[in-house]
């Protein structure tokens, strides 16, 4: 699927960055601390995404008022905040780029956040991953701007951070940390940074795991009583007694 992808369409990379790289061990804390951050975004992303939901549930009118004012809220959001509209690749690019101030980036992260959680709320069509490579992106730039603040050994270009931020939120959102790190590192050709987006992606999914136990689509079906961990949890052997096997 690839090969015949980039064939017809070229191989370009989705996001026009630097090629950025690993220079120092000093960054494994900093990419730990990211990771846990994270975690922690992705988990609260899930709490939003139904928590929303229920209220939207919650009211008593007709599911095209609900979509409207939904539309109404996004419409107001996206005239002082256009960069939370859509898919918002241009705007993870800028942050990918190191070109966001860090007051921006403050503001973008929870009304992204908030702004996916009421669409999705009130009945309005849209996914999970370009939210949450969006929010990542914040949180890692963010995380980036402080770590050049705190100065060496931690002081890897903003964009690297992000990254990180970027992969290791989609992780903790899907608990599928080698998807997220396959798709990150396509989308950017940075392959260099396989290291530390492994290390923020494995915290993610742990921190995360350890909050939900679900991903935020298998989420929805536990919340509607379909347990699908429940067939992992059962082993075979529990149900064949040994003296079936003695003669």
């Amino acid at each position: 699927g690839t090969v015949v992808a980039r064939a017809l369409l070229g191989n370009e990379s989705l996001f026009e960055i630097p090629l950025y790289a690993w220079d120092s061990a000093w960054e494994m804390p900093s990419h730990i601390l990211l990771g846990a951050g994270a975690g922690l975004v992705a988990a609260a992303f899930s709490n939003s995404v139904y928590a929303v939901e229920d209220l939207w549930n919650a009211v008593s009118i007709p599911d095209y008022v609900k979509a409207a004012l939904g539309g109404l809220f996004m419409g107001v959001v996206g005239l002082s905040f256009p960069q939370v509209m859509g898919l918002g690749y241009p705007s993870i690019e800028r942050i990918l780029q190191g070109q966001e101030l860090w007051m921006v980036l403050l503001i973008l992260l929870p009304l992204k956040m908030l702004a996916t959680s009421v669409t999705l709320g009130s009945g309005g069509s849209g996914g999970i991953m370009a939210p949450s490579f969006f929010m990542g992106a914040a949180l890692g730039g963010l995380f980036g701007l402080a770590a050049h603040a705190a100065g060496p050994p931690f002081a890897a270009p903003v964009g690297a951070y992000a990254m990180v931020g970027m992969c290791a939120v989609v992780a903790g959102t899907t608990l599928a940390p080698l998807q997220a790190l396959v798709m990150v590192v396509e989308m950017t050709k940075n392959y260099q940074m396989i290291l530390p987006l492994a290390l923020g992606c494995a915290v993610s999914t742990f921190i995360s795991y350890r909050i939900k136990r679900q991903s935020i689509y298998t989420l929805k079906l536990y919340r509607r009583g379909i347990d699908i961990e429940a067939v992992r949890r059962t082993s075979p052997l529990d149900s064949v007694k040994v003296r079936g096997f003695l003669g």
